[in-house]
């Protein structure tokens, strides 16, 4: 398709009915728009009848002027070395398929950068040593289990450890986390630069994300400090059976992560959580910034679409324009996904 002024886009869009996304916020910041979706994994509940699926409608709108964002991983890797929570799901399916397409292509970026800040979700380490519902597919279970009985609470912390610059370098995990280490590299320079970049366009917002990036840093400096130190010799099974691994925040939105007092309340799992979609998300937002593109598109769970808007709105000073259907206006500000119904998936745009 020919290339639309951003006045222009949402006429374009008019009537259309999309199904893969609950809601979406249009944003501006100067002349610059920002199409934020919101996602409900698990929700089949689509157009009737389906006439256009998101990743059909993004891939018709991808051209130099634009930015695409999408909550998918840096790396797949091999057949079976990721496993997918959403196999299933038809709108998440194609959103995969899609950015397997397109992953060459410059303005389509993943900015899912959790999987590489540790060597397995604690999703699954959680899983395992509480030998609950054990049901995936293509995964072999007695081997990741042995494994992460094997390993240390350092071993297992290192990559997000050292993404933050928290410890050294060691040479010995740098060899065996060869793949995540080089992941993270390529990341750690491309932050570098982008601050470099925003800083000579606009001093103010390049202050406004260092300091978002240091205010991560300073509360995982606090963990560490406080907490994870002190266990850092500990196989992990250990450290999993010696502290609280309830979590009080499970599946919650948490918008204002930077300023939360009950910080310092969560649990281990909370903790790391929260500084993981933290990363994810502030790594987002740097992208946004940092490619500057006159129409960006980013789409993404609810929680983390939730997070970015209200980020954007209320500490980058980002501009409201409109929103659709089940979006960052509809959660409090600390909100549980849990409470949230099965909405239509399906954006009338």
């Amino acid at each position: 398709m020919n290339y639309l002024k951003p006045k222009n886009f949402l006429n374009f869009m008019y009537r259309m009915k999309l199904s893969g996304a609950i809601g979406m916020s249009l944003l501006k910041f100067g002349d610059k728009e920002y199409y934020i979706f919101y996602d409900q994994h698990n929700n089949t509940n689509y157009c009737d009848p389906i006439e256009l699926y998101i990743d059909s409608f993004i891939k018709n709108i991808i051209n130099k002027n634009t930015l695409v964002l999408l909550e998918e991983i840096l790396d797949y890797g091999d057949d079976g070395e990721i496993i997918t929570l959403w196999p299933s799901t038809p709108h998440t399916v194609r959103f995969k398929k899609f950015f397997l397409e397109y992953k060459n292509y410059n303005n389509v970026i993943p900015f899912d950068i959790r999987t590489i800040l540790l060597p397995c979700s604690l999703y699954f380490v959680k899983k395992i040593f509480d030998q609950k519902d054990l049901n995936f597919e293509n995964l072999d279970l007695n081997k990741l289990e042995k494994n992460l009985k094997q390993v240390t609470v350092r071993e297992y912390f290192y990559p997000l450890l050292y993404f933050l610059d928290i410890i050294e370098k060691d040479e010995y995990l740098h060899k065996k986390y060869d793949k995540i280490i080089s992941n993270i590299k390529t990341i750690k320079k491309e932050i570098i630069s982008c601050f470099k970049k925003i800083g000579s366009k606009d001093k103010q917002q390049c202050n406004k994300i260092y300091s978002h990036y240091k205010k991560i840093k300073s509360r995982t400096q606090d963990f560490y400090d406080s907490y994870l130190e002190k266990f850092l010799n500990y196989k992990l099974l250990e450290f999993y059976n010696l502290n609280d691994n309830s979590s009080i925040i499970n599946s919650q939105i948490h918008k204002n992560f930077l300023e939360d007092s009950n910080f310092n309340n969560y649990s281990w799992i909370d903790t790391v959580d929260l500084i993981l979609d933290s990363l994810m998300e502030f790594y987002g937002i740097l992208i946004i910034l940092c490619r500057n593109k006159d129409q960006t598109f980013l789409h993404s769970g609810l929680a983390h679409s939730s997070n970015i808007v209200w980020l954007l709105r209320n500490f980058y000073d980002f501009e409201s324009v409109k929103d659709i259907g089940f979006t960052e206006n509809n959660m409090h500000i600390n909100h549980k996904i849990n409470d949230i119904p099965i909405v239509s998936n399906c954006l009338a745009i």
